[in-house]
């Protein structure tokens, strides 16, 4: 038994290692780190800029709008390219033929997951936080708890959006067809919160004697946004940014409520992978 777990920990390391190789030669990979670094410099700059001005007023969630820009950014473009990776797999029937060999779908999920999560480590852990210490160093503006548990818990939200990538990629093995669904599970999720965020601030009447002319808007707005709570992570990581300042229990339920997830999406993944060579 335990030499069956040592050579299945081989293979998964193999696969792991085979998988990553493949990533450094990829243009796609290096562009989202490029771009993350890109939205990563221009707050910087901009920080600096305001900073020198003695216009920039110093909050502890100075770092919000640009941590879920990156965190969104990357949960896309890593889902879409694991997406296409594992849709290829199986319908060109690579992945069969990785059953063939020492392979089995718990050494394929855990091998495909850990590879992105590696990725998405570096684009929303590494790369921010170089930035953040950048900014402390050339202005001194230490940065908050708030801006690291933020982006510790967006890497977390990262992982789960790639085990429902993997949902997705196994359940409809096509890849036109996989992407096409992804894409709109990302369109539906994060057009709510920016549609609610839009009309919520920029939608307003200018004094309270004139007619709220979106009101209607407004109100349908507010009920999508309310109904994606229980179905978008998105919703619910930007619910968190907002009340990590005033509430330390979501500090614990967001954590618990997000590896739940990964471990019933990862469940979900291993029966659609099973269906799949069926």
């Amino acid at each position: 038994m335990l030499g069956q777990k040592q050579f299945r920990f081989n293979t998964i390391k193999i696969l792991i290692k085979y998988f990553v190789k493949s990533f450094c030669s990829r243009i796609e990979i290096w562009l989202m780190f490029s771009i993350v670094l890109l939205v990563f410099s221009i707050f910087c700059i901009n920080t600096i800029r305001s900073v020198t001005k003695d216009v920039f007023v110093v909050s502890a969630n100075i770092y919000e709008q640009s941590i879920f820009a990156s965190v969104v950014f990357v949960c896309v473009f890593s889902s879409l390219l694991q997406t296409l990776h594992i849709s290829k797999d199986i319908d060109s029937r690579v992945y069969e033929s990785y059953l063939y060999g020492p392979v089995d779908e718990t050494c394929y999920i855990i091998s495909i997951f850990v590879s992105y999560s590696i990725v998405n480590f570096f684009a929303i852990v590494c790369f921010p936080l170089t930035w953040i210490l950048l900014i402390t160093f050339l202005v001194g503006i230490v940065p908050s708890t708030t801006a690291i548990i933020s982006i510790l818990f967006g890497y977390l939200l990262s992982n789960l959006i790639l085990f429902i990538a993997m949902c997705i990629g196994a359940a409809t093995r096509k890849s036109k067809l996989a992407i096409w669904y992804l894409l709109l599970f990302h369109v539906t999720c994060i057009g709510i919160v920016l549609g609610d965020t839009i009309v919520s601030k920029y939608l307003l009447p200018l004094k309270r004697s004139d007619v709220d002319l979106f009101s209607f808007f407004r109100s349908i707005s507010h009920f999508l946004f309310n109904l994606s709570v229980y179905f978008s992570p998105y919703t619910q990581f930007y619910i968190f940014q907002k009340n990590i300042y005033h509430s330390k229990l979501i500090l614990l339920i967001f954590p618990v409520a997000v590896i739940a997830a990964q471990i019933l999406f990862a469940f979900i993944s291993k029966c659609l992978f099973k269906r799949s060579i069926k």
